[in-house]
């Protein structure tokens, strides 16, 4: 194991992270190398005075993205996570921070409950390459996730992390944005329905600043100066900046949600620069946001905070969420029994091998089943009620009753013979014991054959 005197001391806590948040205090690495043992050669021993403890150098590009790796493993069962080289590798537990302080707002417009299910669905504007908010969102809370990028190297990565691990194929999807200067528009269709979308917006307003940018975290986290920016956190152009910077691309989300505001209940996105609020909340005004919030949250050395609005009142916003809960509850119920009235057609049935037609009728007692009792019969005229509580049907004198040998339930074929319904409380034809009652007289003419029911 190497040995490396970091500049920086490792705190004991990684901030104000959210109390549901996993990763509270100092990352277990022997746990985290027991599950992706690719981690062991990227350990190195902080010698600043006060720790000597286990560390690995985060000045390093491979180092943090198999930790990455290895937390997504063992945390949120992701298997086979990777991105291309050059891209964003963001630090996970400030994207668990994002989440979990998310499900808190949805939980505001659902009376402090958080619904965890597949009910709810997340747009992800700018799920990257490293697909993280997807990943985590749907462990901790089980939601459905439509990510959208407008690089389409981003998405194919997304793609193939999602497909290498089968359990999330239904839960998270993508879309490529074809505009750049879209951020809604041709992802989000009017018709759709989200409860919330998140972003973490490009941070810098051109290349250069980016860089310098990155120049900073470099030099903060190393021990000797470093004049390149090797990307260790990654970020393609598109991920780091964009023309006017994060504000300008949080005022022209705000605007155009504004179109979408029936198709979406909480819009949010992160703010790195607080005094990119004040622009926010101007834009808000002018396309009348009905319910705004600012969400403090701690990462790591850092305070960011997330922008959330709706454009829909605290009563609208309950009875949004409430569609959901009773969602949620729908689709865990059991399917219901078959209806107990309901009556099985006679051309379902058919009788076999029976034997010809007896000069009198037998009387039956049945060995019963208890099955649920049938209230519907077709309509037949009853001449006696035997001991089974078997209906005979004639309209003479008596009827013609067949011994049956045997009941499937196919198509009645053509009977020579008359024969009998039977009306039972069971819904399976009993085995039959037979004695002998007193002769009837002879039927005259052929009755109208009526088939007999299995209810």
């Amino acid at each position: 194991m190497a040995k490396k005197k970091q500049k920086k001391r490792n705190p004991k806590e990684k901030g104000k992270l959210h109390p549901r948040n996993k990763h509270q205090g100092r990352y277990n690495l022997k746990e985290l190398m027991v599950t992706c043992p690719a981690l062991a050669p990227f350990i190195i021993i902080n010698e600043y005075e006060e720790y000597q403890n286990e560390t690995i150098d985060f000045a390093n590009p491979e180092a943090v993205k198999t930790l990455n790796k290895a937390l997504l493993e063992h945390y949120y069962e992701v298997k086979n996570w990777d991105i291309p080289a050059g891209y964003l590798c963001p630090p996970i537990p400030g994207r668990a921070d994002y989440i979990h302080h998310i499900a808190d707002l949805l939980a505001s417009s659902n009376h402090g409950e958080i619904i965890k299910g597949n009910q709810i669905k997340c747009l992800d504007i700018g799920v990257g390459a490293n697909c993280v908010y997807p990943l985590i969102g749907n462990h901790e809370y089980k939601w459905n996730f439509m990510g959208s990028d407008i690089d389409p190297t981003s998405i194919e990565s997304a793609t193939a992390i999602v497909n290498a691990n089968s359990h999330l194929k239904a839960s998270i999807k993508f879309r490529l944005q074809p505009n750049h200067r879209n951020i809604f528009p041709g992802v989000l269709e009017k018709t759709e329905r989200f409860e919330v979308s998140i972003c973490n917006p490009p941070f810098h307003a051109s290349l250069a600043e980016a860089t310098a940018g990155t120049l900073r975290k470099l030099n903060n986290l190393s021990d000797h100066k470093v004049t390149e920016a090797s990307l260790n956190f990654g970020g393609q152009n598109r991920e780091l900046w964009c023309h006017g910077g994060e504000g300008k691309f949080v005022s022209d989300m705000i605007t155009q949600s504004k179109e979408f505001a029936k198709s979406c209940l909480w819009f949010t996105s992160l703010i790195s620069n607080q005094a990119h609020l004040k622009i926010a909340y101007n834009q808000l005004e002018k396309v009348e946001a009905v319910d705004v919030r600012t969400i403090s949250m701690g990462q790591g050395n850092k305070t960011s905070r997330i922008l959330a609005w709706s454009f829909h009142t605290p009563e609208e916003q309950t009875q949004w969420m409430a569609k959901k809960k009773v969602q949620k509850e729908i689709d865990i119920v059991v399917a219901p029994e078959p209806d107990e009235e309901k009556v099985i057609k006679p051309e379902t049935l058919e009788v076999l091998d029976t034997e010809p037609v007896p000069e009198t009728v037998e009387e039956t007692k049945t060995e019963i089943v208890p099955k649920p009792k049938a209230k519907k019969v077709s309509k037949v005229k009853t001449e006696e009620v035997l001991e089974s509580n078997l209906v005979v049907e004639s309209e003479t004198e008596a009827a013609l009753k067949p011994k049956t040998k045997k009941v499937s339930k196919l198509k009645t074929p053509q009977l020579s013979e008359p024969e009998t319904a039977e009306e039972s409380e069971n819904e399976t034809v009993p085995k039959l014991k037979t004695k002998k009652v007193s002769k009837l007289k002879t039927v005259e003419k052929e009755p109208k054959a009526i088939p007999p029911v299995d209810l």
